[in-house]
């Protein structure tokens, strides 16, 4: 017997199509997507996680482009989030290194509450001067780190500081200090 694909199918007929309906309704479903919560950094490192060079580049790029905007007065408090969660995963890269390389991202930490204080203050953010070169020196280490560091290292560190950031909320509410973000970037002040 001669198969033709050039040919259309038989039709099939009533109880054909019936025990194939039943064989789809009685096959195994897929399982449903699994929800993951990722941070700041994590979903940063994610995106960049194909090729190493251009990842490292990748992440770097956008967290100046993050310094950039907030230097100029940006409302938007995702950049900010976004460049506080890097430079919390930086600090938890840098205790394995040194005490030098910790002074550099608490210098950084310094700066970026410095910036939102500015924002509180003002409705926009920006860096002071001795601040945007603790932010510079913060990025040139990260880089270094970066590149030294496998992903799974980055996401353990960016876990440990969403980890230390959240315990510190919890402790500022229990003492009734108040603790706050920047709202998002719809809200003007």
């Amino acid at each position: 017997m001669r198969l033709d694909l050039d040919t259309p199918a038989p039709p099939r007929n009533r109880a054909t199509r019936r025990a194939q309906a039943r064989a789809e309704r009685r096959a195994p479903k897929a399982a449903p997507a699994r929800r993951l919560v990722l941070n700041a950094t994590q979903l940063a490192v994610a995106r960049h996680q194909d090729a190493r060079p251009e990842a490292v580049t990748g992440l770097l790029l956008e967290l100046h482009e993050c310094l950039d905007a907030l230097q100029h007065g940006s409302q938007d408090g995702e950049l900010f989030e976004r460049l506080a969660c890097s430079m919390n995963t930086a600090l938890v890269l840098a205790e394995r290194i040194g005490a030098v390389a910790v002074d550099v991202m608490l210098a950084a930490q310094a700066a970026m509450l410095d910036c939102r204080a500015r924002f509180e203050r003002l409705g926009r953010f920006g860096f002071t001067g001795p601040g945007l070169q603790a932010m510079a020196e913060a990025l040139a280490l990260y880089r270094q780190i970066v590149q030294l560091s496998t992903p799974r290292q980055i996401i353990a560190a960016a876990d440990e500081g969403h980890r230390r950031v959240i315990a510190q909320m919890r402790e500022q509410l229990r003492t009734g200090q108040a603790c706050q973000s920047p709202p998002p970037s719809k809200w003007t002040a």
